[in-house]
């Protein structure tokens, strides 16, 4: 049975209201570290300035707060020599095949769940164990 975990740094998010904010701060640092080898200051950004540049800065894709489509314009903006999929799906297979495969390439998945306490909630998943696909 396989497993991997990939070395991406790990914050609290500093607020409730900055999931998606510290987790892109999390890849962009990763990215930095383990794929492009170059910085693009993902390592000095603050996690209320990226929520407030995918929340409000001019150029962004949608006006909506927390937009899924700003979270991929603001790592394409950072990561020019990177594609960035967005994927949408509610079967649970598809996920977890999309998932398993991005970290066999070595690229963690922004993701999108809810759960009881609230409508959504970014997470990025860094690694799988003992998956079987079915």
């Amino acid at each position: 049975m396989a497993a991997i975990a990939l070395p991406v740094p790990y914050f609290i998010q500093p607020t409730p209201i900055t999931c998606q904010s510290t987790c892109l701060k999390m890849m962009a640092m990763y990215l930095e570290r383990e794929v492009v080898f170059q910085s693009t200051g993902a390592e000095t950004i603050a996690i209320d300035q990226i929520w407030h540049e995918v929340n409000a800065a001019p150029g962004r894709p949608s006006a909506s707060r927390n937009a899924h489509v700003n979270y991929k314009w603001w790592l394409e903006k950072r990561f020019p020599s990177l594609d960035f999929e967005y994927i949408q799906t509610g079967a649970e297979e598809d996920a977890a095949s999309f998932i398993t495969k991005s970290i066999d390439r070595r690229m963690p998945v922004l993701m999108s769940v809810s759960h009881e306490r609230v409508a959504g909630h970014i997470i990025l998943v860094i690694g799988y164990e003992d998956y079987m696909p079915n």
